[in-house]
Parts: C-alpha cells; sequence; structure tokens
C-alpha cells in the first residue's frame, strides 16, 4: 500500500465519533461542498439561523422544504428588486401617460421576461405593499 495513500487512524476515529454524536442528536451531516454552498448562498441571500435546522433535519421532506422556501425568498427579493428599478426609472422618466405611476399590470408586462419564472400580477402586487 502507498503511505501517501494510507488514511489516519486519528482521522477515522473523529469521523466516527461525529457520526455517532449525530445519531445521537438526531441530526443528519452535510457534505462540506454542500455546507461551502449554503454559507455563499447565506452571504447573498440571508436567512434566520432558525431555518437552518430544516438542513439538519433528518427527515428528507425537511431538506426540501429548507431549500424550496430559500429559493422562494430569493425570488421574491429578485422580483422586489426589479419592481423598485421600474418604479424608480419612471419617476425619473415620467411621461404624459403613467405621469410617474405604474399600475401592476404596466409592471408586469415590463419585468415578465427579466425574471424566470415569469412573476404572477399578486406577486408583483405583494411587492408594491411592501
Amino acid at each position: 500500500m502507498n503511505p501517501d495513500c494510507s488514511i489516519n487512524p486519528d482521522l477515522v476515529s473523529v469521523v466516527k465519533r461525529v457520526e455517532t454524536r449525530a445519531q445521537q442528536n438526531k441530526v443528519t451531516l452535510i457534505p462540506t461542498e454542500e455546507l461551502a454552498d449554503v454559507i455563499r448562498r447565506q452571504d447573498q441571500s440571508p436567512r434566520s439561523s432558525v431555518t437552518f435546522l430544516k438542513l439538519v433535519d433528518p427527515s428528507p421532506e425537511s431538506r426540501r422544504e429548507f431549500y424550496a422556501k430559500w429559493a422562494q425568498y430569493e425570488r421574491r427579493v429578485n422580483l422586489l428588486g426589479h419592481v423598485v428599478g421600474v418604479l424608480a426609472q419612471e419617476s425619473q422618466d415620467a411621461d404624459e401617460v403613467t405621469h410617474g405611476a405604474l399600475s401592476t399590470d404596466q409592471i408586469y408586462l415590463i419585468v415578465r421576461d427579466e425574471l424566470d419564472p415569469r412573476p404572477s400580477p399578486q406577486d408583483i402586487e405583494d411587492a408594491l405593499h411592501l
């Protein structure tokens, strides 16, 4: 056996202890690559620390729910940014038709091709009420 490929017995012991503690505490371990992705994503669209309990919950449904809700949150933040941008542009460039004010339907027509999936008029209305 190549000595460079041998596994350090101390590392094996630590890994076994971590796995045992995770089982005892009824949590699931996540790969370091996934954890790094979560940290990068948290930097871009922060979530409450309580929401991360779903990430380590052993139920597969909890993990799916965690990622689905985060994606929904990111989508709303992105939509809000687009809506604010459209309103800011319109207020600076008011014309004789809109006089600087836009309806939900008009905003929809402007942003619908900029977002995937397309927002619904209700999504835009919710952003306007924020």
